[in-house]
């Protein structure tokens, strides 16, 4: 019996108590900006001093180093195209590149540089430690920015073969490259 009433007791305290709970409803608002990429191209690749009928590695690191090409009279220089990109911090962003195979005399000679690509010819330079991450542009390179959102510094180069019988004269082509949030 007294088991019954103290149930009973306690049934009607549960009433009581579920009867005095209200329900309140609470927003969660979130805006949301989008963060547009930017990218600039600093520079374009320059090679300077190349000999005919000779090949050449390059390898993409910043400029002014006196390793990033193979010499052969010691006068040979090179300097990475340097691209700038700036997008939103810890983004993941797909870099691809179309660039020229040959490279054509400005004043109309008949020679040509021929242009290939390998593992040394892309790199991304990490500014906090200072080493370069390097890629085969011609394989597109995906990474991720930064938490800081500092811009990522993207060198690109190639290794020229020049025609033996190339004309004295600068040589030209154009590459492109597509950036986009992946």
């Amino acid at each position: 019996m007294m088991k019954t009433i103290y149930a009973l007791l306690f049934l009607v305290i549960m009433i009581e108590l579920s009867s005095a709970q209200e329900i309140g409803v609470v927003d969660f608002a979130v805006t949301i900006v989008q963060t547009p990429l930017a990218v600039a191209v600093v520079n374009g690749a320059i090679y300077e001093n190349l000999i005919p009928g000779v090949s050449y590695e390059a390898i993409a690191i910043e400029d002014g180093v006196a390793e990033n090409i193979n010499r052969f009279n010691g006068e040979e220089s090179f300097s990475p195209a340097l691209i700038e990109i700036e997008g939103a911090p810890n983004a993941q962003i797909f870099v691809n590149f179309s660039l020229p195979r040959k490279l054509y005399p400005r004043n109309e000679g008949s020679g040509v540089v021929n242009m290939t690509y390998d593992h040394l010819s892309g790199s991304l330079f990490n500014p906090t430690n200072g080493n370069y991450q390097f890629f085969n542009p011609e394989n597109g390179f995906r990474f991720n920015f930064p938490n800081d959102g500092e811009r990522a510094m993207i060198y690109i180069g190639g290794n020229p073969t020049i025609s033996p019988f190339a004309p004295i004269d600068e040589f030209f082509g154009i590459g492109v490259i597509t950036v986009e949030y992946s």
